[in-house]
């Protein structure tokens, strides 16, 4: 009952700021009212997670909040620091599903959860207040817009925060070595993020990261490799973004992927995307009509979704989850190898759907060369996989020849029968963007709003689907 009753105390205390803290005279404009509703809050917050007992009190009292909040952004309750804005008022809701995520998650484990938590209620409000003030150097990244002075302060608050953290809880070397990677993968994280959802990722990647970084041992935990896995992802993304591989809100992306995917997992886990990432883009660079750095819904596809069986291979563990991997991989690079081979050296494709021949680069046309190509490049990640997971696992060179164009195979026929397609406004043109002439089109065949990067990421999804019988038949996974 104790716990009960402090949990719900301090959340009615959260409460209480976000409807009271607008209507205290001398307090500023929105925007530092809203920071402040910030840090008071996750102090509160905060508090709960180290003061109560009760694992139960704690995930009561934060549904509640969950849906208190939301009660108030739509009624308009907190009015004095909301922005009109149902997408970005949203954070405060996503704030309290993050604190309720974290504890069913974590919890007794409070230093991660505190970490998480104080990062976002410290270190955001600095960055937005310098962002306003002194930002000058803006990044867009498709989904707002903010500045790398706002995000270099972010990273200085979050180092500073988690030192304190480590030092509290439980210091070593590793946990020490983690602070400024997770630090500054954080600060990308809210870079990239859509707006209010920061307020969910990023005290889920803080957690996962410092949680990692406890758990490790100085001698021979992934910890000892953070520094450097820091200055690898830093250097290698700095690469990808000078020679136009990714744009710069990819190449951010990009480092982020290869900082955590080094800190979980180890070099096994980067090296077929390194593979993937410096194939294709030489390959797409050949091609003189498409010069275009990959953008970030790209890099999210065939970078983010890949990396994400990392998580499963740290908190479940087993083989599996680095044979999904290799499997994402390979499917991604088996279908660019058969694009870009095929559109330039097959000649005209088959259409699979009227099995007629048709112009080279058409979604859901194969040719000769093209499944040549998919059948070299899923092979080429499964030999890479094969060899980073230890000796040679044949196994997983399987899976990077098989599974690979099979996945190709799946982005075909979805290409043929599902992908969207427009006709430009402008110019009557039928094509597979959804803008053209600076226009967006109409739909006029295929699924609306299935374009070709998600018709990749379906394909991506099914490489560890196809994967699992494979295994299951050739050894013991």
């Amino acid at each position: 009952m104790r716990d009960h009753l402090i949990s719900l105390a301090l959340f009615g205390g959260v409460g209480g700021v976000l409807v009271g803290l607008p209507r205290v005279p001398g307090r500023g404009g929105r925007d530092l009212r809203r920071g402040l509703a910030h840090v008071v809050s996750g102090l509160l917050a905060t508090t709960g997670v180290l003061v109560v007992q009760d694992k139960a009190a704690l995930l009561v009292a934060g549904a509640l909040g969950v849906v208190l909040t939301a009660v108030c952004v739509e009624r308009g309750w907190i009015g004095g620091v909301l922005r009109g804005s149902r997408l970005q008022d949203y954070g405060f809701v996503a704030y309290a599903v993050a604190f309720v995520v974290l504890v069913a998650w974590l919890f007794p484990q409070r230093g991660p959860i505190v970490a998480g938590l104080l990062v976002l209620a410290l270190a955001d409000p600095v960055a937005a207040a310098v962002g306003r003030r002194i930002g000058r150097a803006r990044v867009t990244t498709g989904f707002s817009e903010r500045s790398v002075e706002g995000a270099v302060a972010f990273t200085v608050v979050a180092a500073a925060v988690l030192a304190v953290v480590a030092a509290l809880h439980r210091p070593s070397p590793a946990a020490f070595a983690a602070v400024l990677l997770i630090a500054v993968t954080a600060a990308a994280v809210e870079l990239l993020a859509p707006p209010a959802l920061d307020n969910l990722f990023v005290p889920l990647w803080v957690a996962f990261l410092f949680s990692t970084a406890l758990s490790s041992t100085a001698s021979d935990a992934p910890g000892v490799d953070w520094l450097p896995a820091l200055a690898v992802a830093g250097a290698g993304a700095s690469a990808v973004w000078r020679f136009r591989w990714l744009d710069p809100p990819g190449a951010v992306l990009a480092f982020l992927l290869a900082a955590g995917l080094l800190v979980t997992g180890g070099w096994a886990w980067l090296a077929p995307l390194v593979v993937f990432l410096a194939s294709t883009s030489v390959l797409t660079k050949a091609n003189p009509t498409d010069r275009d750095a990959r953008g970030l819904e790209q890099t999210v596809v065939n970078g983010l979704v890949p990396a994400l069986p990392v998580v499963g291979h740290v908190l479940v563990g087993g083989d599996w989850w680095y044979a999904a991997h290799v499997a994402i991989v390979a499917v991604a690079c088996a279908d660019t190898w058969a694009s870009e081979l095929g559109r330039r050296l097959g000649g005209a494709p088959v259409s699979i759907r009227s099995l007629k021949r048709v112009g080279a680069g058409t979604s859901g046309a194969v040719s000769a060369v093209g499944l040549l190509a998919s059948v070299v490049g899923g092979g080429l990640v499964g030999a890479v996989g094969a060899v980073a997971a230890g000796g040679w696992r044949w196994e997983l060179f399987l899976v990077g020849v098989v599974v690979g164009p099979l996945g190709a195979l799946v982005d075909t026929v979805l290409g043929a029968w599902a992908q969207c397609r427009y006709r430009c406004v402008a110019c009557g043109l039928r094509q597979e963007r959804p803008r053209h002439c600076g226009e967006r089109g109409v739909v006029v065949a295929g699924v609306a709003g299935l374009t070709n990067e998600r018709v990749n990421l379906v394909a991506n999804i099914a490489g560890p689907v196809l994967a699992s019988p494979l295994l299951s038949v050739v050894g013991p996974w």
